[in-house]
């Protein structure tokens, strides 16, 4: 779990920066990739599930849930 909302934020602002530099990733590729440079145990937990935004957009907010306090 990301421990606080500045981690969070940390992730967001990565993931903008990854996109930046490298515009043709997509949006789930650059969060899952950030993600993973972060929260390796975590993301690596999540490959190849349903949640899993890879190769899916759509699925970066079922995603991001992983990775928020309840």
């Amino acid at each position: 779990m990301i421990e606080t909302e500045e981690k969070l934020n940390e992730l967001h602002k990565r993931v903008a920066v990854a996109m930046k530099h490298f515009p043709s990733l997509r949006y789930g590729q650059a969060m899952f990739n950030e993600a993973a440079n972060l929260f390796p145990e975590k993301t690596e937990s999540l490959r190849g599930t349903e949640d899993d935004c890879f190769y899916d957009d759509s699925k970066v907010p079922a995603f991001l849930k992983h990775f928020t306090l309840d």
